[in-house]
């Protein structure tokens, strides 16, 4: 299912590695945080259990957030939605 948060006065859900939120700010800017940090980091673990719980946790450490609600979802869904957000980007533009 996914992972409900409040960061500030704004909730925000988490599915299978993508932020929704009311207040598209807000949206955009967990998105964005959470693909400089996968990017840095590789995100979750690959053995993660529940990868979008870990992610939140990160996310709300950094952002001050608090988890309300989190329903783990089916394991091999989630795992393909981090797979491709773990790919290397190269830029042949420079």
């Amino acid at each position: 299912m996914g992972v409900v948060v409040r960061i500030g006065r704004v909730k925000a859900f988490l599915r299978a590695g993508e932020w929704r939120s009311a207040d598209q700010r807000v949206e955009r800017n967990l998105n964005r945080i959470t693909a400089d940090w996968i990017a840095a980091t590789g995100g979750p673990p690959v053995d993660a259990r529940d990868p979008d719980r870990h992610v939140a946790q990160e996310i709300c450490r950094r952002q001050g957030g608090k988890i309300l609600l989190s329903v783990a979802a089916s394991g091999k869904t989630v795992f393909r939605s981090y797979l491709s957000k773990r790919q290397m980007r190269f830029d042949f533009n420079g």
